[in-house]
């Protein structure tokens, strides 16, 4: 990237430059003078400038004696500070993400990036500001592949992207009070650092919408579900994430702790003696996937699995900030392919070759036992596989191969993805403020650089990204491919993209993604609100009509997993002679013996044998 020249001036107005490919920015602000660059980006055929501030630290590095404490707030910079070029992703495994190979990676990664649009910075602006938390579990990814400059030149919007601690670094816990989530509170200092300094960039610090996808779009949850937030944000999008989804959630942290600790040898009688053992290690031998969010009974004040099962319309004191945002939340149609390809090896033991679909007795014996023993563990309800069989297995096709494989992502997508988001949109709506907007969406376009499950009809996980952003450089060697490949989104799928941009930047202004703006791209349905009894929707497609506004998502599998599987979980509490007489009346009539009425008779009667002890 080609630097012109460096012009620094003493006022919040500064530079001013055209017909210029690249060029230099300087900003006086209350944390130090910083040079920025000013960029040509195009969209579309269109060209506009972006002024961009990357890396500038908001907490002060963690490492060394800083190494799994919270972050401190950086304070100013060595004036003139140079914001010129993104900063390293924070500490991951170069395994589980080989694609970080083409970026830098360091403890010292508490820095974030600031898109402003047009060719000028000034305190005299009040532009929206969206906040984007990248996902990748916990565990990986970074800020730098997630540009802004496109959102934010594009739709007047400036664009705020955040690295944040992952794995072993930001969420190692030993299982007390106050112990983990290092990456929630380094979130939360970026989200006071913007609130703070938003204005000198020429921001409104009351007009903040936070967003985020996957475990981003989780972490999203996270920090309006923390009162002490209050004030930081107004507005918040969730991307195929929730709290409440399995993988949202660090269990046993105490147990992982004990066995970490012992695999690094850092097994010491006091807490403290651990710590400093902790930080005398390698920070490349400490790098490990197995952590996540935990409830700390400080930062996560409560189990909102327990929470958003709550009945009535009185607000619980975690979901009181939640009551207050407007919010804007939405799936992939195929969420759940993610999963398979995440399972890809268990697969290829079962002998399952995706491509040629799955059998039903594999589904039956292999998948659905190991799907369900994650959620319950040993507790599984002894009926409950019998439920999922049925549910799942379409009975004019039972032996369809194909159609069982394409059962089983809608069933990942279920328990990982929809249910979840379904959950918590509905709570939204139940006990949101008066004046606050509910939105729901389902990305159902195929990306046409999803390329690794042809088979596939609908959106994979996180393939909704290219088109919010526009598809930067980076965010193509993100998904493995060398610098500088040419793969590009269709001219049709760019002109999408356009639309997806301003209906994410339409309610980060306004709370409504319908409200149009002198440059709408072209026209979209309107898209209603989230409604209990109308479960309104926006499917998103290339070519989008009224038609595409629809109801009750995925509606008889949510009620499934929502309405008759907590009954089932009831048989956990009943007495041993009348679950074992369950069991045994499951064993005794195999589902492929039975038409499907025969099934859902049989279930009902195992239903009722178990709730009769219950009630």
């Amino acid at each position: 990237m080609e630097i012109l020249t460096l012009l620094a001036l003493l006022s919040l107005t500064v530079l001013h430059i055209t017909d210029v490919k690249s060029s230099e920015i300087s900003l006086t602000t209350k944390i130090g003078n910083l040079n920025g660059i000013i960029e040509n980006v195009e969209l579309n055929g269109d060209t506009k400038n972006v002024s961009q501030f990357l890396g500038i630290p908001f907490a002060k590095p963690p490492i060394g004696e800083r190494r799994f404490l919270r972050p401190e707030a950086y304070g100013t910079v060595a004036s003139p500070y140079n914001a010129t070029f993104f900063r390293p992703h924070c500490m991951q495994s170069p395994v589980v993400n080989p694609s970080i190979k083409y970026f830098q990676m360091s403890e010292d990664c508490l820095h974030l990036n600031v898109f402003i649009p047009g060719n000028t910075a000034s305190s005299d602006k009040k532009y929206a500001v969206m906040i984007f938390i990248h996902g990748g579990g916990f565990t990986l990814s970074g800020s730098e592949i997630f540009s802004g400059d496109k959102l934010s030149a594009f739709n007047n919007v400036i664009v705020v992207t955040v690295n944040y601690r992952l794995n072993t670094f930001g969420f190692l816990s030993n299982g007390t009070k106050s112990s983990g989530n290092l990456g929630l509170w380094d979130q939360r200092l970026a989200l006071q650092w913007v609130h703070d300094n938003i204005a000198d960039f020429g921001g409104d610090p009351e007009k903040v919408t936070l967003f985020g996808n996957s475990a981003g779009a989780a972490s999203v949850l996270y920090q309006v579900m923390n009162p002490a937030n209050k004030g930081l944000f107004c507005r918040i999008i969730t991307q195929s994430g929730s709290v409440l989804a399995l993988w949202a959630r660090q269990y046993n942290p105490a147990e992982k702790f004990k066995e970490f600790i012992s695999e690094i040898k850092c097994n010491r009688e006091r807490y403290d003696e651990i710590l400093v053992c902790l930080q005398s290690k390698d920070a490349a031998d400490l790098v490990t996937n197995r952590f996540a969010p935990v409830i700390d009974n400080d930062f996560i004040l409560e189990d909102f699995v327990a929470t958003f099962s709550k009945q009535g319309n009185d607000i619980p004191s975690g979901l009181d900030f939640f009551s207050e945002v407007d919010f804007l939340s939405g799936v992939q149609s195929k969420d759940g392919a993610f999963d398979i390809n995440r399972r890809a090896e268990q697969y290829k033991q079962f002998g399952i070759d995706l491509a040629n679909g799955v059998s039903r007795s594999t589904f039956e014996s292999k998948i659905v036992p190991s799907m369900l023993s994650e959620v319950y563990g040993s507790t599984e309800p002894p009926v409950l596989k019998q439920a999922v069989i049925q549910q799942y297995i379409d009975w004019s096709r039972p032996d369809d191969a194909t159609l069982i494989r394409d059962k089983i992502v809608d069933f990942f997508s279920d328990v990982y993805f929809f249910v979840p988001a379904i959950k918590v949109l509905k709570k939204h709506r139940l006990l949101r403020k008066t004046n606050k907007t509910s939105y729901f969406y389902v990305f159902d376009h195929k990306s046409s650089l999803d390329l690794r499950n042809i088979w596939l009809k609908g959106s994979n996980h996180a393939t909704e990204l290219p088109y919010v952003f526009g598809l930067p450089d980076a965010m193509k060697v993100a998904a493995g491919l060398p610098p500088g490949s040419p793969i590009t989104l269709t001219p049709t799928e760019m002109k999408f993209s356009s639309v997806v941009m301003k209906l994410w930047t339409n309610f980060a202004k306004t709370g409504n993604p319908n409200l149009p703006t002198k440059d709408d791209v072209q026209e979209v349905p309107s898209w209603p609100q989230y409604d209990i009894n109308s479960q309104s929707y926006l499917e998103f497609s290339l070519n989008m009509t009224t038609e595409s506004v629809k109801n009750h998502f995925s509606g008889s599998r949510i009620e499934f997993w929502t309405t008759l599987v907590p009954l089932l979980e009831n048989c956990k509490t009943c007495g041993d002679q009348n679950c074992s007489h369950s069991r045994q009346t499951s064993q005794a009539h195999s589902l492929s013996k039975l038409a499907p009425v025969q099934v859902a008779l049989l279930l009902f009667v195992q239903i009722s044998i178990c709730m009769t002890n219950y009630m």
